[in-house]
């Protein structure tokens, strides 16, 4: 009991940290997309998209949310409708737009359309991006329609993990089953924990997912260092091995094997090459690192899984 208690803890504070950026343990997730494929692409920059992400990211932080650079299923994005384009005679001239901005917050699996909030604006600049930017000054995230419009989507989200909490669970326990711990934990602590019982259903959940892919690991990486053990019994085999090593974590299962291999390979080493080989072997009762281990783990494992994830598809094929 005290060791899961122990674990709990642990697993706490290592998946509390920057899983891939700034995407944080129970916090509201939103992903800001500004799709490729738009009403009016051809006049939106890279720049206006990098603008329009900049400023719902700014957006959603305000009102709660976490948005990093993994694709959650909950999205906010724009569609954006140029009114009127016209050039002032000035000197010298300017571009002035009228531009509708319509933002969505979305969930990208199933499809829907929580809530959405039109501002019709007007810019003006010495070229279209900076006539573009200019519209995009004026959106007031204390304005009342965006605050209704981010509390209500913030509500739907929450009321979607309440009223799915049990299939999240179901979900991620098929997929621990079948060898993807790593997406089975990045479903579980996406769910937030402004959803009190869901959120806690779900760390108890991990606690057993993260202990086997932390057992699977290690002897991933062990067994990568004995192979390259069997063919490079010298220092520099030895310094092959360290990275391998450093990944495996002293609560893990095969850890005393690990230590087993260390000590053979320091007295090889001696024996053969008359080279000091002192690899330190971290401890459990050195908290600090166990904790930078688990958290370079989790983080390792976190970018391996969001390598593995489908981009976004376009929007035409499925919003209208």
């Amino acid at each position: 009991m005290k060791n899961m208690k122990h674990l709990k803890i642990i697993l706490f504070l290592t998946m509390s940290i920057q899983i891939m950026a700034q995407e944080t343990l129970g916090t509201l997730t939103l992903t800001p997309i500004v799709f490729d494929e738009n009403s009016a692409h051809e006049q939106v920059s890279p720049r206006v998209k990098n603008l329009l992400k900049n400023k719902m990211r700014r957006v959603a932080s305000k009102y709660g949310f976490s948005s990093g650079v993994v694709q959650d299923r909950h999205i906010m994005f724009p569609d954006i409708q140029v009114i009127t384009k016209d050039v002032i005679p000035s000197a010298p001239p300017k571009v002035s737009m009228e531009i509708e901005f319509t933002f969505y917050i979305a969930d990208h699996d199933t499809r829907t359309i929580y809530t959405s909030e039109s501002f019709i604006l007007l810019g003006v600049g010495a070229t279209e991006t900076k006539a573009y930017n200019n519209a995009l000054s004026k959106i007031n995230a204390d304005n009342q329609k965006f605050k209704d419009f981010m509390l209500e989507g913030k509500e739907k989200i929450v009321s979607y993990y309440n009223t799915h909490c049990d299939l999240i669970i179901k979900n991620a326990q098929t997929k621990a089953r079948i060898g993807k711990e790593a997406l089975a934990l990045s479903l579980l602590t996406r769910i937030p924990s402004d959803c009190n019982v869901c959120y806690e259903k779900a760390m108890d959940e991990t606690i057993g997912i993260y202990k086997r892919l932390e057992d699977k690991l290690c002897q991933q990486n062990f067994a990568k260092a004995q192979s390259i053990w069997a063919t490079d019994q010298t220092y520099n085999g030895a310094r092959r091995i360290e990275p391998y090593l450093s990944k495996i974590l002293p609560s893990s299962t095969c850890y005393r094997s690990t230590q087993t291999l260390v000590n053979d390979m320091i007295s090889t080493i001696k024996e053969k090459e008359n080279k000091e080989w002192a690899y330190r072997m971290k401890r459990e009762s050195e908290e600090y690192n166990l904790r930078k281990m688990q958290m370079e783990l989790s983080y390792d494992v976190a970018m391996e899984e969001a390598k593995n994830q489908p981009e976004i598809i376009y929007r035409s094929s499925w919003w209208w």
